[in-house]
């Protein structure tokens, strides 16, 4: 797809799922349908807050790091997590 808009038209995901260190809510919490997007921003940028601030404040998620001394994960981690997660919720975890 060329822009994002382009891509929502195409897709129509029922629900657009953003990650990031800025999420209030854990991914644990989030209940993910089928077709859902799931959606990462660069591992040294993230999503922005200007394209953030375009969705509800209960669809930006965040992956808990339990010290402080872990910035960040690696985004295939991230990724491998929230996709993972997803995947049990929807019973695809055969």
């Amino acid at each position: 797809h060329k822009s994002w808009d382009d891509y929502i038209s195409a897709s129509q995901p029922p629900k657009v799922w953003l990650f990031s260190k800025f999420g209030e809510q854990s991914y644990t919490k989030a209940e993910f349908g089928p077709n859902d997007a799931l959606v990462f921003g660069s591992e040294t940028k993230g999503l922005g807050e200007a394209f953030l601030s375009r969705f509800p404040a209960s669809q930006i998620l965040r992956i808990p790091i339990v010290t402080q001394y872990v910035r960040s994960l690696n985004l295939s981690n991230a990724v491998s997590i929230a996709l993972y997660e997803a995947r049990r919720q929807l019973g695809l975890d055969i």
